[in-house]
């Protein structure tokens, strides 16, 4: 086949079938590598956006992705970091947890993300995102659930809420998943394609199958149906971590698709997942660091050999790359993900 987009390879994905590969993503745009080759600081990336999108459009050109991942979220702990050191300085204080005193719950609502001028800067970064990649899917990434209520109150600390006070964490719950809804309906709202929500905590190697299942997954159901009820948007979530204990739970969600993490089985997922859901990731992210090309090009094999068969997989990191991740690995990630990926190597699967 001639002329296939990125976005067309992955629409395909999500109907079960591939047009000429396997899908892949990767986004390197934070990396030292990119960094340095911008000519910006660390900094000057993570607080202004058109640096933002320079570095973006440096990693697209070196290290192209079939998915573009929409940079500049001013919410995320890098981000925030970045702006409060040229706030206060690199020494300057950091505070305690917000909700370190429970009763400060009762005072905080959920905001429009429209009317926040730091926040309205990144759905705008949606609209030239797309504008920059016309035919690739732009992703944008929203808050999840749990992780976003345990950054508020302590993740030790919110874990022993539920066995003491439980009704403090759903009240808790009730106002992260709100927060998660706008936010996710706003980036729907500006046209991003796939959004994602990250509760990189919310698995089993933080959290107990119980705490799951009777705290988190409720709540993700609501995010999930709420905005496959409003908008035309692929919907996909992002547990880091191990997340095997749950998985027929995760795949009864009403998700697109699901991005697992490397400690997780990726056979386990794409066995219960077939016909439910696309799976996305589970390539390791420590040897784009620490190991060897080889490495990466066994680790692009396994992925494509468990995932790929019958459809729906789409290669990728199972979570995002180290900042000192190694260029040459990228190459050989990008050199496998032809080969294995290639529709002649995965129909022998089948």
């Amino acid at each position: 086949m001639t002329n296939i987009t990125p976005i067309d390879r992955i629409e395909a994905t999500f109907r079960g079938e591939y047009l000429d590969r396997v899908p892949v993503y990767i986004n390197c745009a934070r990396s030292d590598y990119i960094t340095e080759k911008s000519g910006y600081s660390r900094t000057e990336i993570l607080t202004e956006p058109d640096k933002d999108l320079k570095a973006l459009q440096l990693s697209q050109e070196e290290f192209p992705s079939d998915i573009i991942r929409v940079p500049a979220d001013p919410l995320l702990a890098d981000a925030l970091a970045a702006r409060l050191e040229l706030k206060k300085g690199p020494s300057g204080p950091t505070g305690g947890r917000m909700l370190e005193n429970k009763a400060k719950l009762a005072g905080m609502k959920v905001r429009d993300p429209r009317e926040s001028r730091t926040y309205r800067a990144f759905l705008d970064m949606v609209s030239r995102v797309k504008d920059m990649f016309p035919d690739h899917p732009v992703m944008a990434m929203a808050p999840g659930v749990w992780s976003n209520a345990a950054e508020l109150r302590g993740p030790e600390t919110f874990i022993l809420d539920t066995y003491d006070d439980p009704d403090f964490v759903h009240s808790l719950l009730r106002f992260t998943t709100e927060l998660a809804k706008a936010r996710g309906e706003a980036l729907g709202e500006m046209e991003a394609d796939m959004v994602i929500f990250g509760d990189p905590s919310a698995g089993c190697s933080l959290i107990s199958p119980r705490i799951y299942r009777e705290f988190v997954k409720p709540y993700h159901k609501e995010v999930a149906d709420h905005l496959k009820d409003k908008l035309k948007v692929w919907v996909g979530f992002h547990i880091c971590g191990y997340t095997d204990p749950i998985m027929e739970d995760l795949v009864s969600l009403p998700l697109d698709w699901f991005e697992i993490d490397s400690p997780s089985s990726l056979e386990k997922m794409k066995g219960l997942a077939k016909g439910k859901m696309t799976v996305k990731g589970n390539v390791s992210t420590e040897i784009f660091s620490e190991g060897t090309e080889e490495d990466v090009d066994a680790a692009v094999r396994a992925c494509v050999d468990k995932g790929a068969p019958g459809g729906g997989y789409i290669l990728a990191p199972g979570c995002a790359l180290p900042g000192n991740m190694k260029p040459d690995n990228v190459k050989a990630f990008l050199r496998a993900a032809n080969h294995y990926g290639n529709l002649d190597y995965v129909q022998k699967l089948t």
